[in-house]
């Protein structure tokens, strides 16, 4: 077993699972995710979790196409989203693909504000793909173009052409380096990631801080592979997060929220951001577009933007592209 202090709690596996708590106990005691006891508490490691998700993650990918996973489960984004789109609540609800603070701060502001909506979390890129295919009604993206020095309106373009939409601002948040508290290996720059002896923890593909890593490795280094630990892709930005403060990485791209939810890392910002929202123009979202128009302008929706993580609500609403 690992050391004590490199274990992990069950809100710290609920956090890296995305699921809730008592979900974490239930896997543990059918003995599906081990665990160990140290007096009263339940411990588990971090190479047990990555353990119990990835071998979820096969099982799902052999599992027929009409099965829903089993409430607690850990599945693919592509298994919860077709699980969402199974869910037929009272009404129609705003389906709003994407992950991340952001998007969780919007759904659960529109859900006060009375306008139904559920969250299909799949990456940034992915998100864009969903609202094009008409899978999703909106998606919630953090997505730097490197050429541009701009965010989400270059992807839109690019991703959804001929597609009518409207681009809400969201927030602006900041993105950089979590590291170990103090800096040891002095990270403080893109530039710095490329020396030698860095172990970096990567995120997956088509999320919002690969891609603006691999935009900046392409600038300013031409091929970010030379990172040790590049090709490793965490589970979520808070086990990666985690994997830096245990010492198992130096360095993890990632949010000032992400950063400031796990004890013993610091964050370096770099990059600041823009998350919007890309709504459809369609005849089953004019309503939402109506009411999401008046609610975004609200004082009560950006005092929940801010409250719930670090950021800039101040243009909150403000329409920065439509086609």
């Amino acid at each position: 077993m690992a050391r004590y202090e490199n274990t992990l709690k069950a809100e710290d596996v609920a956090a890296v699972l995305g699921i809730g708590r008592n979900a974490v106990y239930d896997l543990a005691k059918r003995g599906e995710l081990k665990s160990y006891r140290m007096g009263r508490k339940l411990l588990f490691t971090l190479a047990d979790v990555e353990e119990y998700f990835r071998a979820c993650s096969g099982k799902d990918a052999e599992a027929s196409a009409t099965e829903v996973p089993s409430e607690g489960a850990a599945g693919t984004e592509a298994d919860l989203a077709a699980a969402l789109d199974a869910f037929s609540p009272a009404g129609t609800p705003l389906r709003v693909a994407g992950v991340g603070t952001a998007c969780s701060a919007l759904v659960s502001a529109l859900h006060q504000q009375g306008l139904l909506a559920v969250q299909k979390p799949v990456c940034d890129y992915a998100a864009l793909g969903n609202l094009y295919a008409g899978t999703a009604d909106a998606a919630v993206v953090t997505l730097y173009d490197h050429r541009t020095n701009t965010c989400n309106v270059p992807f839109v373009q690019r991703m959804a052409p001929g597609q009518p939409v409207v681009v809400f601002n969201l927030v602006t948040q900041r993105v950089g380096f979590v590291v170990k508290t103090g800096n040891p290996k002095q990270l403080i720059s893109w530039s710095k990631l490329f020396r030698h002896n860095v172990r970096l923890v990567n995120q997956a593909k088509g999320t919002a801080e690969r891609i603006l890593l691999d935009g900046k490795a392409l600038a300013l280094e031409g091929i970010a592979r030379t990172v040790e630990g590049y090709d490793f892709e965490a589970i979520s930005p808070y086990e990666a997060a985690l994997r830096v403060s245990q010492g198992i990485a130096d360095v993890c791209v990632a949010t000032e929220a992400d950063a400031a939810a796990v004890a013993g890392v610091q964050f370096v910002p770099l990059q600041t951001v823009v998350s919007s929202l890309v709504v459809r123009k369609a005849p089953e979202t004019k309503d939402a577009l109506r009411q999401l128009k008046d609610l975004l302008a609200r004082p009560k929706v950006k005092k929940a933007f801010t409250s719930a993580f670090p950021c800039d609500a101040s243009n909150l609403g403000a329409i920065t592209y439509e086609c």
